[in-house]
């Protein structure tokens, strides 16, 4: 059977949807499905890929981001209409958060040739309240402030809500990883907790398409090696509390000598960078933007620190963090973070909004040698032992049979 997957491409962009869909892509393959990711892009082209064909669609509401799901479900909608128009086969549709916007469409257009599913992790309104509440005018300026206070009153209408709500009622099923996820779902949209399922999770390295020159960084890294090294990686967005965590290293290099990489880029990616400046933080930390392949900061770190004011589902670079074994330090927030760390033993887990609390967290790591190993084998147990392809495949195996049976119906 073919599956068409609707998020971000794996290979051109950053971010959890886009690890997410790499993910899904192997257990797909692994499963034997025609797999086919949908995604947008600078180009219309298909390639050939280790998780299988990515199709590629340039569409300018690309430029418009997640906040125009809408619009981008219809371009989806309308290119998967063009493939289905050759042939009478019965389809799997796989969104990916409000990606799967575009297979609420299709099925509205196909209803008996779809079956519709979407992994989600949190609601659009959930999400940039937190967007909203993260942007301090003492640390971004007034009109960042504004800028998120409007884009949640956006998100928060009627109308906006009432695509998500549709998109969700027009699954057959919604695949979680995250109780936190399920509970988040029932509460905002009322949902049937009939039609949500817990599933296992997993995550894959792998190397990216971008463009980037960080390898002076790496080597500045590298001859700097007896210095901590402290790394994050995330999307430069306000939910990720960069602010804070700039904060908590100032707090620390008052006493201790670290180094701090943030990989990643996003809207606030210049003003993070300001910010450091304005803290005097400019020669010990590092912002590397983009890369293709974050294995070799990894393999330098010592510490992964995540300081997020809210999570969609879990945190995609902790469990990229825990299967190498470096310690990790994260915010106990929205979004199951504590689902899948146990604070002290497989990791530190701090208040939100409390750069002192991080700031401590992270001396009491270094300082330790003993600690901080414990945790880094407890890490790497923790994610053997919760996150591998084959259970999360096993799962969705279990859901698309479902899906076999009710389109053959």
């Amino acid at each position: 059977m073919r599956v068409f997957i609707l998020g971000k491409s794996p290979f051109e962009e950053i971010g959890g949807y886009a690890a997410y869909s790499y993910s899904l892509g192997k257990c797909l393959k692994s499963l034997g499905y025609d797999t086919h990711v949908i995604s947008l892009s600078s180009r219309t082209r298909v390639e050939n890929t280790p998780i299988g064909m990515v199709h590629y669609i340039n569409s300018k509401v690309r430029f418009l981001g997640t906040i125009a799901y809408p619009l981008i479900g219809i371009v989806f909608a309308n290119y998967i209409s063009k493939i289905m128009k050759d042939s009478n086969e019965k389809y799997v549709v796989h969104g990916i958060g409000p990606y799967g916007m575009g297979g609420a469409f299709l099925k509205r257009r196909h209803r008996n040739r779809v079956f519709l599913t979407s992994s989600y992790f949190t609601t659009l309104g959930d999400e940039v309240y937190w967007m909203k509440r993260a942007v301090r005018p003492s640390d971004y300026g007034i009109t960042s402030s504004i800028k998120y206070a409007l884009a949640y009153v956006l998100c928060s209408s009627f109308i906006l809500k009432w695509f998500e709500k549709f998109l969700l009622d027009k699954n057959d099923i919604i695949m979680v990883h995250y109780d936190s996820s399920k509970k988040l779902l029932i509460r905002d949209y009322g949902l049937e907790d009939r039609k949500i399922v817990k599933i296992p999770y997993y995550v894959e390295l792998y190397v990216r398409k971008v463009e980037n020159g960080n390898e002076r960084l790496e080597k500045k890294l590298r001859e700097s090696s007896r210095t901590p090294l402290c790394i994050t990686i995330c999307r430069q967005d306000p939910r990720k509390g960069i602010n804070y965590l700039l904060y908590a290293i100032k707090m620390v290099l008052q006493k201790y000598d670290v180094n701090m990489v943030i990989v990643g880029d996003g809207p606030l990616l210049e003003k993070n960078k300001a910010l450091a400046k304005k803290l005097g933080l400019n020669a010990k930390v590092h912002f590397a933007g983009r890369v293709n392949d974050i294995c070799p900061f990894l393999r330098e770190a010592d510490l992964f620190v995540l300081s997020s004011l809210q999570e969609g589902s879990g945190s995609l670079s902790i469990l990229e963090a825990m299967k190498l074994g470096i310690p990790v330090i994260a915010t106990q927030c929205s979004g199951g973070i504590d689902e899948d760390i146990e604070d002290g033993i497989s990791g530190i887990l701090v208040p939100p909004e409390d750069a002192s609390s991080l700031a401590q967290a992270i001396q009491t790591v270094i300082c330790d040698r003993s600690f901080s190993s414990f945790l880094s084998r407890n890490a790497v147990k923790t994610y053997n032992r919760k996150f591998n392809m084959h259970a999360m495949a096993e799962e969705i195996s279990k859901i698309y049979n479902l899906a076999l049976q009710r389109v053959v119906e």
